[in-house]
């Protein structure tokens, strides 16, 4: 299998024309040349936008008996200031007509990690997970919820070297008590030229984990709502038909819900709705479809 990255050595950002382009229409560049070299990112840097990241799982990782969690850094994102400050969310969703966004019941954004740090086995590796370039708004009810399930089942049920892409698409819309949609962002505030300058930081609608086993080539795609709020199924259906036996639990809208698709329809769908070809990160050809999928 051949992976076509792009490899940077620099001090600097370099410029995105020597970046292999990715994400939504091309719109990101996928750089690993400022992180830590077990994960790549897929960023659109104008946007503090993460579209996906790639990684690979070894088999039987193991856990450290004790670790303590960095604080989150930066390395490419120059807007992301108070975005994820709970205070400042419940603010903010407050005057948008969403009071319900208010910490209870885990009601709140958290950096929601791409890359799980419980995917590598030394402290150094996990502290590099925690850039927020390996991070997207997620609610902490679904990252304590489906989310954390289906990261220890993929993680556990790796038999071989297997490959990660673990993205998000769409953008989260929520009715306002006034009836009005509103799509979701987090504010960030920094400061320019003595002037407070606020960015919005989309919120995703779907995370999801294309999972793929190097040696039998069996890949698989799970996909996870980021709507907690959700009574029936809404939003683009990336297959017609689950293709897993997912847990009823994972049924679950509150915390998460959850479908599977084989690859090839997924890959198929990401492309014709959100023009993002994963062609060039994973053997988009030399994927097989798998007949089990292990959660």
């Amino acid at each position: 299998m051949k992976i076509l990255l792009a490899f940077v050595i620099a001090v600097i950002i370099p410029s995105i024309s020597s970046l292999l382009q990715c994400g939504e229409k091309n719109s990101g560049v996928f750089d690993n040349s400022n992180f830590y070299p077990w994960y790549k990112v897929c960023v659109d840097i104008t946007k503090s936008e993460t579209y996906f990241t790639y990684h690979t799982l070894k088999p039987n990782t193991g856990g450290l008996s004790t670790y303590k969690r960095p604080n989150w850094k930066t390395k490419l994102y120059e807007n992301v200031g108070t975005s994820y400050n709970m205070k400042l969310q419940f603010e903010n969703y407050e005057k948008l007509g969403l009071p319900y966004i208010n910490g209870t019941d885990s009601i709140y954004f958290v950096h929601f990690h791409l890359v799980p740090a419980g995917d590598f086995d030394t402290k150094a590796d996990r502290d590099s997970t925690f850039y927020v370039e390996n991070c997207v708004p997620g609610f902490q009810k679904i990252n304590n919820g489906n989310w954390l399930y289906i990261e220890d089942k993929v993680k556990s049920s790796a038999v071989h070297k297997t490959e990660v892409i673990t993205g998000q698409f769409g953008q989260l819309v929520l009715m306002s008590t006034s009836g009005q949609n509103v799509s979701l962002t987090l504010e960030s505030d920094r400061v320019i030229q003595k002037k407070v300058r606020y960015d919005h930081i989309k919120v995703p609608e779907f995370f999801y984990k294309i999972v793929r086993d190097t040696v039998t080539k069996e890949g698989y795609v799970i996909i996870t709502s980021n709507n907690p709020f959700m009574t029936e199924f809404s939003g683009p259906k990336m297959c017609k038909e689950d293709n897993c036996a997912v847990p009823e639990k994972l049924k679950d809208f509150s915390k998460g819900y959850t479908y599977c698709c084989n690859f090839s329809e997924f890959a198929k769908n990401m492309k014709k709705n959100f023009k993002l070809d994963f062609t060039g990160i994973i053997d988009v050809n030399n994927t097989i479809d798998a007949k089990i999928v292990p959660v």
